[in-house]
């Protein structure tokens, strides 16, 4: 931001940003943290399902030590950024998640606190979110919003310029980009994959709760009265869906932690799409005027905020 040392200075500063989910959204939130001046236009389209806006949204560290992987650092700092920093956001819900492990991965979850419930299992702090309510919190500070694709996107020395699929032209002084279906570079070979979870209505009482099962998460979020089940890492290679084994491992999961049948009177099923990366490593990316994250996959929640929070709080001093 060399160039533009006066840019706090202007009267206003022309934002877009591209995207609806958790990456879109954080954009907005801490843009208008460094940049209160400006004037932030958020693009999405509904065309293509963000996962943001269906999925079972629940932070953890998922037993993650700092020192054995890149990808295991930047979860582990993102997680603990999250959990400060969320201690002002709205639809953040702090609560205990339960791994019941394999006899493999009991050495993986042993630093953890071990759960008095089942034998073989341990406890963690994690964060339930409200979906929509921390989507909005964090959007809530752009100024206008529209409802578009983008079909083209070029800049030159001062300005960015997106050309909409109705031929729309909007102008801006930086752009700043969260969407799978736009891409600056195909460099790292993003895959678009799907994520799949059903929901049930049922009221278990005031308290949040979760386990991790063979692969599967069955969470209860008491804020919404819901049961919500889906895979902890599911490998789709394309875009079918198996709602029968879903259901077959939620009615055996409901069974095993409630002890009972499960009513699927009220039950749902939900599609999303997410971005990953090679080796699951989120990456970020700037060029002159645009700024770029991307791969999020599964560690959106806690991951958007963090590099969008580091990237601007850099660019900021530059």
């Amino acid at each position: 931001m060399a160039k533009d040392n006066q840019l706090n200075e202007k009267r206003v500063v022309d934002i877009g940003v591209i995207g609806s989910g958790i990456g879109a959204s954080s954009w907005i939130y801490f843009l208008k943290k460094y940049l209160p001046k400006s004037r932030i236009t958020q693009i999405s389209s509904d065309f293509y399902p963000n996962c943001s806006h269906s999925s079972t949204a629940i932070v953890t560290s998922h037993g993650i030590r700092p020192g054995v992987s890149s990808l295991g650092d930047l979860l582990y700092d993102s997680y603990r950024f999250f959990e400060q920093a969320s201690k002002n956001w709205d639809g953040v819900y702090k609560g205990v998640h339960t791994h019941l492990c394999s006899e493999e991965k009991i050495k993986r979850f042993s630093h953890l606190s071990k759960s008095d419930q089942f034998e073989g299992a341990f406890n963690e702090d994690c964060f339930y979110i409200n979906n929509e309510e921390l989507l909005f919190h964090f959007s809530k500070a752009k100024d206008e919003k529209v409802k578009a694709t983008v079909e083209s996107i070029s800049q030159s020395e001062k300005k960015v310029c997106v050309i909409l699929q109705d031929k729309t032209k909007r102008e801006f002084d930086y752009l700043f980009s969260a969407s799978s279906f736009w891409l600056s570079t195909d460099e790292r070979k993003l895959q678009v994959v799907q994520g799949s979870f059903l929901s049930l209505d049922e009221n278990l009482g005031d308290k949040s709760f979760s386990y991790t099962r063979n692969g599967f998460n069955f969470i209860y979020k008491h804020f919404s009265h819901k049961i919500l089940f889906g895979s902890l890492d599911r490998k789709v290679s394309n875009f079918t869906f198996d709602q029968n084994n879903l259901l077959n491992q939620f009615k055996d999961a409901y069974s095993f932690f409630l002890r009972r049948e499960a009513k699927l009177d009220s039950i749902k099923f939900f599609i999303g799409l997410r971005s990953k990366a090679p080796k699951r490593m989120p990456f970020t990316k700037k060029d002159q005027r645009i700024f770029e994250i991307n791969g999020l996959y599964k560690n959106g929640w806690s991951v958007a905020p963090y590099l969008t929070n580091q990237i601007l709080a850099n660019w900021s001093k530059e």
